[in-house]
């Protein structure tokens, strides 16, 4: 693996699940953070490092079919959540997160491409 990937991997996966999970563990509303922060953010870190994970799989060319698997899968688990087949809450403000952060980085992928210096560049 080369050492941009290594990069790629770190920044736009490793770093934002840590974040989120450093975020879902450690704050709580009576610190100031918003109820709405500790709730949605980490999700939203988690559907942009997925996301981010099939675009460097990919060496950052756009995939539809597994991108719009990946949409799909966190689509479903809140939809399970939502059935109560998986434990959780589900709902529409958890869709609009995973929606878009999704889209973000499909936005900053042709930035990290370049940045990275993927083959395909």
């Amino acid at each position: 693996m080369t050492s941009h990937v290594k990069s790629d991997l770190t920044l736009n996966i490793f770093l934002p699940l840590v974040a989120g999970a450093l975020i879902y563990l450690f704050t709580d509303i009576s610190s100031g953070v918003t109820w709405w922060i500790r709730n949605y953010i980490p999700d939203g870190l988690w559907a942009y490092a997925f996301a981010s994970a099939m675009l460097i799989i990919w060496q950052r060319d756009l995939n539809l079919f597994w991108l719009l698997l990946v949409l799909i899968c966190g689509l479903a688990f809140e939809w399970m959540q939502f059935r109560g087949i998986l434990s959780g809450t589900g709902d529409l403000t958890d869709i609009f997160v995973y929606i878009l952060f999704f889209l973000i980085a499909l936005f900053f992928n042709p930035f990290f491409k370049r940045t990275f210096k993927y083959l395909n560049a």
